[in-house]
């Protein structure tokens, strides 16, 4: 592939990525919602806003303003050649109370941007744990910590910024032309009819600046996720000799994000100027019209630096405040990320002082599932047995861990309804069916805690160690405990790296066993393990299975062969229910699993 082609090819890559990178920092991952104002503050009134520090901010906002104006006007009296002792100390006193003013207002508008932040993050962080399952669908654990992090920390600062800022500014504005007025009438109507081309060009100027910026930000980013993901694939890059290939590649890529950034920058340099030329317009005619009224004796010299000093702040004011724009719709963003988060349905999953429940057969009956628009689950009919062990095998698509889930009640069913014995389980309160049921899945949840954490992870009572070495003497971990240097207080790493992934597993049928649910769900929880760490895990399933429904998803028939009963699965549907011996003499499905495995000779 030649240079001309390689060009071509990377341009086309980098506008795929660049509209999904668009997609992504713009829109909201609910599709077609438009970001709304009224749902920002709606959100921001319930997370509690510190109003009394927000009040004080604007308070010291003003008062720093109007010390500004009182300096000024002390300057045109230095000028005005008034330099009296008292008229110096006063001014040194209106310098030194400007300086206080100014740094206690930082402090508060520091500590209220942070205490907003806070409050957001608490708020979100409360939602995103009560959302159910269906959300985790749309949003990635990365991108929710973005919204806690990132999101919070715009709109804190954000929402200060452009509040007190704007205020302040706003006021600014006013009265420099409040001062400007009453010191000469005809300096006034100048600034009065110059003030409105200055702020028309700004707007305009503010709107396309914006948009150029942000176009350049999404070329950036998608030149961040090109070079990240040829990055990723360098063991695959190196197998193939191809890293000149992808050197020209990235060397393309490079090359034509560096030359929009070039015409991006110029366009700033270009606005600067049209700004900078007004605004140099405008001193230009308070000059020379100042230096004109000064001649006529219309004025004296020290009025004259006053109305140029106070035109000077008017457009310092409106320079801060559109400078605001590009903020503004940031946090625009940001907050219809944020408030589409908060208006997501979350869970009921209070914590209830109640009875256990009583768990009978488990019916499911006509239960049908899709995910959006595909069917995974079809007029499923099965009963899972009080006290006994059922195992579900399939091939990969099947709808094994759907059927978990719904069970879980991690989602709800399109059809049907699961019963425990006669009642519907959504007739009891979520919290209330969670606490009957454990789910130990592939890669069991080890915390980057203590092991003693770990095991009593979720449990509402005390639990001595002794209770804690005899559990883990039924799954065969006492000894492994007892060995480690601080035993039951030693930290596991993060995902439980510095174990095993058997010892992973027994520690999580520890856990259940101290939580001693009636039900206990296992989905291909001895897949990843070898054959001594599965035969372990397998011996310490045995001992959780006593007196509890036991429903076991899995694809190695020495885990489910020897399950009270076996249930086949296919497409969604169900295909087969019997006991191993059962199953493998009538049921062509289950046969054909065999032969996937093995055959007989593997079973064991």
């Amino acid at each position: 592939m030649n240079r001309k082609d390689i060009e071509k090819d990377i341009k086309v890559q980098l506008e795929v990525l660049e509209k999904a990178v668009k997609n992504n920092l713009e829109g909201s991952y609910l599709k077609g919602r438009k970001s709304s104002w009224k749902l920002f503050f709606k959100f921001l009134f319930k997370i509690n806003l510190p109003w009394i520090m927000l009040i004080i901010s604007l308070i010291f906002g003003v008062v720093s303003v109007k010390l500004g104006v009182k300096f000024i006007s002390y300057q045109s009296k230095f000028f005005g050649g008034d330099l009296e002792q008292k008229t110096i100390l006063i001014g040194i006193g209106i310098m030194a109370a400007s300086m206080v003013v100014g740094t206690c207002s930082n402090y508060i508008r520091d500590y209220t941007t942070n205490k907003i932040s806070r409050n957001i993050r608490i708020s979100l962080w409360n939602k995103i744990v009560r959302l159910p399952m269906t959300a985790y669908q749309s949003l990635s654990p990365r991108e929710m910590i973005s919204r806690i992090t990132q999101d919070a920390d715009l709109m804190g600062t954000a929402f200060i910024t452009i509040i007190v800022t704007m205020f302040t500014q706003t006021y600014g504005v006013f009265e420099y032309l409040k001062q400007i007025y009453e010191v000469d009438k005809s300096l006034a109507y100048i600034q009065f009819a110059i003030l409105p081309i200055f702020l028309i060009l700004k707007f305009i100027a503010g709107r396309i600046n914006y948009n150029i910026s942000i176009r350049s930000r999404f070329k950036f980013a998608s030149l961040t996720r090109y070079m990240v993901s040829i990055l990723l694939n360098i063991p695959l890059i190196k197998s193939y000799n191809k890293e000149e290939y992808e050197k020209s590649r990235g060397d393309v890529a490079i090359e034509e994000y560096t030359k929009y950034q070039f015409r991006s920058e110029a366009f700033g340099i270009g606005f600067d100027l049209i700004d900078q030329v007004f605004q140099t317009l405008n001193d230009v005619v308070c000059i020379v019209y100042g230096a004109y009224l000064v001649n006529q004796g219309k004025i004296d010299i020290g009025v004259w630096i006053t109305f140029y000093m106070f035109s000077s702040g008017i457009y310092a004011s409106i320079q801060v405040i559109t400078n605001l724009w590009p903020l503004a719709k940031s946090m625009q963003g940001s907050m219809q990320r944020v408030s589409d988060i908060m208006e997501l349905e979350e869970e009921d999953v209070r914590e209830e002082q109640e009875e256990a429940l009583e768990i009978e057969d488990i019916h499911v009956k006509d239960v049908s599932f899709s995910y959006s628009d595909k069917k995974v689950l079809e007029q499923v009919e099965l009963v899972f047995e009080k006290n006994k062990t059922t195992a579900v095998i399939g091939s990969s698509g099947s709808g094994k861990t759907t059927l978990l889930s719904l069970l879980s009640r991690f989602y709800q069913v399109s059809d049907g309804a699961i019963y425990n014995g006669d009642t519907n389980i959504n007739e009891y309160s979520l919290s209330k069916w969670r606490k009957s049921i454990a789910y130990l899945q592939q890669e069991s949840i080890v915390f980057h805690m203590s092991i003693r954490e770990n095991l009593t992870y979720g449990l509402n009572r005390s639990v001595t160690d002794e209770e804690l070495f005899r559990v883990l003497e039924k799954v065969g971990l006492d000894s492994f405990i007892a060995t480690l240097p601080l035993g039951l207080d030693q930290i596991l790493m993060e995902n439980g790296r510095s174990i095993s992934g058997g010892e992973r597993q027994r520690l999580a049928i520890a856990r259940i066993l101290l939580r001693d649910p009636k039900i206990v769900l296992l989905d291909e929880a001895t897949a990843n393990l070898d054959r001594i760490s599965e035969r372990l895990v397998s011996q310490a399933f045995e001992v959780l299975a006593k007196d509890r429904t036991m429903i076991i998803v899995a694809h190695r028939l020495s885990t489910i062969k020897n399950a009270d009963k076996i249930i086949v699965m296919e497409t969604g549907k169900v295909v087969g229910v019997g006991t191993h011996q059962q199953l493998k003499e009538t049921n062509s499905a289950y046969q054909n699993l065999i032969k996937r495995e093995g055959g007989e000779d593997d079973e064991e």
